[in-house]
C-alpha cells in the first residue's frame, strides 16, 4: 500500500450497468480498512453490455453519488474490462525488466488479436529471480479507445484517477487481501454482475485465465414497439475521447494494477 502512503485514503469506483458503487479505504493502519460504502442505481439502458450509451447521465450519476456520500476522490481507482482487455501468461527469453519493456510490443504481436498501434501494454515478470533461460510474463493489453473512453467519462464527472485497474485484477486483489491463506492450488473467482459475469482462474495465486461473460438474461433482453415488433438490443459506441485529452505513464505498482497516471509525460505504448 505504499502507493497511497501513510494516513491517506483511497477511493474505489465501480461503474456497472445496473449500479454505481463507491468505496473508501483507509491505508493508515497495518492493513487497509473499508470505512465507507455508497451505491446508486443507474437508469435502464445507460450502460448496455458494458457499453456506455449515455455518458452524460452516467457522469452525472457518479458526481451525484460522490457529492451525496461525502466520499472524497482521494487516490481514485477505477477499472476497465471486457473483450477489449487481454490478459495472458506468456514465455519470453529471460532479460532485465527494462529490456523486456522494449521488446514487449514486438512480443505482443504474437499474442494480442488487436492492432499493435491501438493498444496500451503492460506486463509483470512472474519469476524475476529464476535462473532458467526463459521467464514467465503476465501480459496485459487494452485497446486505447477503452482507456480514453473511461478517462473521458471520469473527466466529465470532474474526477481524475490515480490508477486505472483491470476488473479481474481488482477481484484478485480483494480475494488475496481477505484470504491470504488460500493462494495455493487452483482457485476460481466469479463475480456475477448485473449484465456481465467476470471469471478469473488462478494457479498458485497467478491469474492464468480471465473471461467477461454476458449474462443469459442480458442476452435475451429485447426492445419491443407496437408496430415494429421486437428486436434484440445491440450495443454501440457513442463517443470517443479526443487525442491528447489525457496523459499517462505505464508503471507497475506492486499489485495487479495496470497504469498509474502522470501529469507531464506523454502516452507510450510499452
Amino acid at each position: 500500500m505504499a502507493l497511497f502512503g501513510r494516513n491517506k485514503n483511497s477511493t474505489g469506483l465501480d461503474i456497472g450497468s445496473g449500479f454505481i458503487k463507491l468505496v473508501q479505504v483507509d491505508h493508515s493502519g497495518d492493513k487497509p480498512e473499508v470505512t465507507r460504502v455508497a451505491i446508486r442505481p443507474l437508469l435502464p439502458d445507460a450502460i448496455v453490455e458494458g457499453e456506455v450509451m449515455d455518458p452524460g447521465l452516467v457522469a452525472r450519476t457518479v458526481r451525484e453519488l460522490m457529492d451525496d456520500s461525502g466520499i472524497k476522490p482521494d487516490g481514485l481507482v477505477a477499472s476497465i474490462g471486457g473483450h477489449d482487455v487481454i490478459i495472458k501468461k506468456i514465455t519470453m527469453e529471460r532479460m532485465a525488466e527494462d529490456d523486456a519493456r522494449q521488446v514487449l510490443p514486438f512480443e505482443a504481436e504474437r499474442h494480442v488479436p488487436f492492432d499493435p498501434q491501438s493498444v496500451e501494454l503492460d506486463f509483470q515478470i512472474l519469476d524475476p529471480d529464476g535462473t532458467d533461460p526463459n521467464m514467465e510474463v503476465l501480459l496485459v493489453a487494452a485497446k486505447r479507445d477503452l482507456v480514453q473512453d473511461k478517462l473521458a467519462l471520469l473527466g466529465d464527472a470532474g474526477l481524475e484517477p490515480r490508477i486505472i485497474d483491470v476488473d479481474a485484477f481488482a477481484l484478485h486483489n480483494a480475494f488475496r487481501h481477505n484470504h491470504p491463506e488460500a493462494g495455493d492450488g487452483v482457485t476460481a473467482l466469479v463475480n456475477v454482475g448485473h449484465e456481465m459475469t467476470n471469471v478469473n482462474i488462478l494457479v498458485d495465486g497467478v491469474p492464468i485465465l480471465t473471461r467477461d461473460i454476458p449474462s443469459v438474461l442480458a442476452e435475451s433482453v429485447r426492445t419491443c414497439s407496437g408496430s415494429g415488433g421486437c428486436r434484440r438490443r445491440r450495443p454501440r459506441r457513442p463517443f470517443r475521447a479526443e487525442p491528447g485529452s489525457a496523459t499517462w505513464t505505464p508503471s507497475w505498482t506492486g499489485e495487479w494494477k495496470m497504469w498509474r497516471w502522470g501529469s507531464n509525460e506523454p502516452p507510450r505504448s510499452s
